[in-house]
């Protein structure tokens, strides 16, 4: 078997290497010709390949992997014509994109810091009005929306949920709601769906500027982590939508057609710009690849090992702690705030996306492509520990347990004592 394999797929040659042989090239070679030469039976891709009748004509490929949950890079019509068996990384990367919207949640629901004196906050202030009540609206409930739904109703946080396919297919409308609904009622929007553009639910342009210029609440905070076509971009422009914070992770026409004049719009208030990378954790790509060799071990009917002698596993040892200063911080909401910014990093990659809309137009594509696969991999919050210095006594620890307990985290207050999760 000869596999052509995108080079950005993580440790694929150690997973791929004992089931064929693996040729790994730059996405921007993969082509028909390529495939054609080598005699190619099985090939993996991101989303950086279209993957259709014109790449795939008078080739030998029966199997096609790709290491993304979505799939809409990819003409699955095509493929079943072909009789191609197609393997995906649905939820491979679940967790990591989970990580990203509970950091951005905890960032961007804080209440400004009310002011004493010379601007300072008073020492003896429990300042629980910072934090503000969360109603949080999960639009898609596949591998992402359950996870955050789990984790945040284990945080003590109110959730409603709209996915109105799922809600038919399996007779479960009950406590579902639908989008009207969500945006009537929840003060935090995070969309999970896949991007469809028939049937009778299609997710294409489900939310755009006359929806969030109706959106009342004070001060709502919208994410989105699945496509960018989830969201109508050209309906956003010359509207003022600064009363919404706006979290963006994937962007309509990416990566070569991104309306980057959105990020230079005076009506929007953009918190968080990222270039598609809330799922990036290491633990999030071994998986990914991993669920393509079982697949593809499947599909060929071979009995082989699930993990391959060569797979590169995190090493057996955590990472070392983290210590985190809580100076200053009296409430558990912007305690937690904290800890999920230092263990989900994001500001790097946010930074040099914002950098690339002032860059000319070619080297603005040019550019996207290097960015997201030169993103360092995120370490997965399940088993770090993370050491708390000067917590003051009225952010509840407990609750900080709480919060943390639902991804693995183990928190100490090395003031008094290691406190074990409960």
């Amino acid at each position: 078997m000869i596999i052509v394999v995108d080079n950005k797929v993580t440790a694929a040659e150690h997973c791929l290497g004992d089931v064929g042989e693996v040729i790994l090239v730059d996405a921007s070679q993969i082509d028909r010709g390529l495939l054609l030469d080598t005699r190619a039976t099985a090939l993996v891709v991101r989303t950086a390949t279209r993957v259709d009748d014109r790449l795939l004509a008078g080739t030998a490929v029966r199997f096609v992997g790709t290491a993304t949950a979505g799939v809409d890079h990819i003409d699955t019509t095509a493929l079943a014509r072909r009789g191609i068996t197609l393997a995906d990384a649905a939820g491979a990367n679940a967790a990591a994109v989970c990580e990203y919207v509970l950091r951005t949640i905890f960032e961007h629901t804080l209440h400004p810091a009310p002011k004493h004196g010379r601007g300072e906050r008073s020492r003896g202030d429990v300042d629980d009005s910072r934090a503000r009540p969360l109603h949080v609206g999960i639009v898609g409930y596949g591998h992402v929306g359950r996870r955050l739904s789990t984790s945040l109703r284990g945080m003590g946080v109110t959730v409603a949920i709209c996915d109105p396919p799922l809600a038919e297919a399996h007779r479960c409308a009950r406590g579902f709601i639908d989008l009207d609904a969500i945006f009537r009622s929840c003060n935090v929007v995070s969309l999970h769906v896949p991007l469809t553009s028939s049937g009778r639910h299609p997710t294409h342009h489900i939310v755009d500027g006359p929806r969030l210029s109706s959106w009342s609440i004070d001060r709502p905070l919208l994410i989105n982590t699945s496509r960018g076509a989830v969201l109508d971009t050209d309906s956003l422009f010359n509207r003022d939508l600064r009363h919404i914070a706006l979290a963006l992770d994937v962007w309509e026409g990416e990566p070569d057609a991104i309306r980057w004049a959105l990020l230079s719009q005076p009506g929007l208030r953009i918190v968080r710009a990222s270039p598609h990378i809330a799922g990036y954790s290491m633990q999030a790509k071994l998986a990914a690849t991993l669920r393509i060799r079982r697949q593809l071990l499947r599909d060929a009917g071979l009995e082989k090992p699930v993990y391959p002698t060569s797979f590169p596993t995190i090493s057996s040892r955590p990472p070392p702690p983290i210590e985190i200063d809580l100076s200053g911080i009296v409430c558990a909401h912007e305690a937690t705030a904290r800890v999920l910014a230092r263990l989900c990093p994001v500001e790097a990659s946010d930074r040099l996306f914002r950098a690339l809309a002032q860059r000319p137009p070619p080297a603005q594509s040019e550019g996207f492509h290097r960015l997201r696969p030169s993103t360092p991999n995120r370490i997965a919050l399940a088993g770090r520990r993370v050491l708390l210095r000067n917590r003051r006594a009225s952010a509840d620890l407990r609750a900080l347990l709480r919060h943390f307990r639902w991804l693995g985290t183990k928190i100490e207050d090395i003031a008094n004592h290691p406190v074990q999760n409960a």
